[in-house]
């Protein structure tokens, strides 16, 4: 599935969902580690309040995901239709929309992504391509990879559990090449 083809079954759910007509719109994100998201804005007027925002896709996610998947209109999808990681991923947001922002992952937001013909779990499985962590935390004391990360962090005060108080000040970022 291309960009093309994921903005358009983006929309055509939304569409078919009524997500369109209440100020939704689809909108590419440059996030590395999250394939879609809602996002409401807070009303000014009305403290509290949260107004309809955006379908958020990551184009990096997409891209890297996308050659595995077959495309396949709206329109033209069968009964007990199986949708891949982007399309299962669009389903998924649509359901927090209806759903609500203050329903999070819970039984309502599960009922409401079943309807919607997504798979009510809180993250994709292991089978969603993501990209490679280019930093490591490691433990001098024992030198030992203790954790990757996506960004640089601040280590000051953190600690090797296995290696105990002894690690404090003794954990390096080093880049993961």
């Amino acid at each position: 599935m291309n960009f093309w083809e994921t903005e358009q079954l983006a929309n055509d759910l939304m569409r078919h969902f009524g997500m369109l007509e209440l100020g939704w719109k689809f909108r590419w994100s440059n996030g590395k580690r999250t394939l879609g998201s809602a996002s409401w804005k807070r009303s000014r007027l009305s403290p509290g309040v949260q107004i309809p925002n955006h379908l958020n896709m990551s184009g990096y996610l997409v891209q890297l995901n996308g050659a595995d998947e077959v495309y396949v209109p709206l329109d033209e999808q069968e009964p007990g239709h199986k949708p891949g990681h982007i399309e299962d991923t669009i389903r998924h947001e649509i359901a927090h929309m209806i759903a609500g922002h203050a329903a999070g992952h819970g039984p309502v937001w599960k009922a409401t992504a079943i309807r919607c013909g997504a798979d009510p779990r809180r993250c994709a499985d292991e089978s969603v391509k993501m990209p490679k962590a280019p930093y490591e935390i490691v433990c001098t004391c024992c030198d030992k990879v203790i954790g990757k990360r996506h960004k640089r962090v601040r280590l000051g005060g953190k600690f090797h559990p296995k290696c105990g108080k002894k690690s404090v000040g003794q954990l390096v970022l080093r880049y993961a090449a």
